[in-house]
Formats: structure tokens, sequence, C-alpha cells
């Protein structure tokens, strides 16, 4: 059975959609981008990940109060 759930993670609002073999991360804020894929049975990360992660959504960064005004 696939579930769906939401959280905040550094700012940005990420879905999560899980089913028995697969866990993927979405953050719709930033376009739709894929975050993480793991395949849950050998926990393996199928996505290649920076040192920093996802960064942190900076609320006075003029481009991100144009992004939030469009929403």
């Amino acid at each position: 059975m696939a579930s769906v759930t939401t959280r905040d993670y550094r700012g940005w609002q990420v879905v999560n959609l899980e089913t028995p073999q697969l866990r993927v991360d979405v953050a719709p804020g930033k376009g739709g981008d894929l975050t993480s894929v793991v395949h849950l049975a050998t926990g393996v990360e199928l996505l290649w990940q920076t040192r920093w992660g996802l960064l942190v959504v900076r609320r006075d960064d003029p481009v991100v109060e144009g992004l939030v005004a469009l929403r």
C-alpha cells in the first residue's frame, strides 16, 4: 500500500511518497525536485547527495520573497 505524507525540512515543504519498494521525497517549492529516492529492501539511496543537502530557505532573500508572492 502506498502512503503520502508531508513535512517541513530546512524551510521547504517535502512530500514523502512511499511504497513497499521505494521511498521518494519531492520538494514542490523547488519545482518538483526529487531530493531522495531510497530502495527500502536494501536501504540504498539511489540519488547522488551533496554533502550540504537541501539548502536552507532564507526568507529575507529577494528571490525567495518573489517566489512566495507567486503562490
